[in-house]
């Protein structure tokens, strides 16, 4: 199984704490830590524990309580028929070794015969010895599962929360100076506006103020002819009645 904690320590205590009060031992251990100048290393460790069968179940379940289980696998082999032929095949060379152990304590035999007896049960007593290892590894798989554990620890970014700075209440002369403030802004804005537009449009104005100049005098020009011949027109018609 594969699990994670951000507790790193107190994982790995109550992991074996747990162990240890299941009937169960560890086998092998690993722990990886971190050096003291990269704090933010996530740590790691691997286990092989050996639990009581009996107590699989609860251990499951304690894992679950305590840790986050990213992976879990699960297998179980049926060892019945092989343990079966072992313990009879040990039943049957125990009774043969007992018979041996009779046929020895008969007084008759030649030295050749004891000698082939003893050969005999050397080598089947070295075959019994066998079995009985067999056995005890087949009973220690049977009375213990074998966990292997790989835990470690998550680190989440720290995530700084900014200070929320509450604004105090404004004074009426406060109150006062940033509207006088905002009001000269604002005028100081609008005339900067107006001199950049009047800046822009200047070409223009010129050309229409030199054109009305122009006009003005030519307006006048012909004004002023038009009142001289009225003049003439009044004085001309007196000199008519005077002949």
């Amino acid at each position: 199984m594969q699990i994670q904690t951000t507790a790193f320590m107190p994982g790995i205590r109550t992991l074996l704490n747990s162990v240890s009060d299941l009937n169960g031992y560890v086998e092998s251990a690993k722990v990886y830590g971190r050096d003291m100048r990269a704090p933010d290393t996530e740590r790691s460790a691997k286990y092989t524990l050996r639990l009581d069968t009996d107590n699989l179940s609860v251990f499951l379940v304690m894992i679950e309580d305590n840790y986050n289980l990213l992976s879990l696998e699960q297998s179980s082999e049926d060892v019945t028929a092989g343990y079966e032929r072992t313990d009879s095949s040990l039943s049957d060379m125990r009774e043969r070794e007992e018979r041996l152990l009779r046929n020895l304590e008969n007084r008759n035999l030649s030295t050749e015969e004891r000698l082939e007896l003893e050969k005999e049960l050397a080598k089947l007593q070295s075959s019994i010895r066998d079995s009985e290892k067999t056995q005890s590894v087949t009973d220690d798989r049977i009375i213990y599962s074998t966990i292997n554990v790989e835990l470690y620890e998550v680190i989440f970014p720290e995530i700084a929360e900014e200070p929320i700075v509450e604004e105090p209440e404004l004074s009426f002369s406060d109150k006062l100076n940033d509207t006088t403030t905002s009001s000269v802004n604002g005028f100081i804005a609008f005339c900067q506006g107006f001199l950049l537009v009047v800046i822009r449009i200047a070409p223009v104005l010129i050309i229409i103020a030199v054109l009305g100049t122009a006009a003005l005098l030519i307006y006048r020009r012909v004004r002023i002819y038009q009142l001289k011949q009225q003049q003439q027109q009044r004085i001309n018609p007196e000199d008519e009645n005077m002949d």
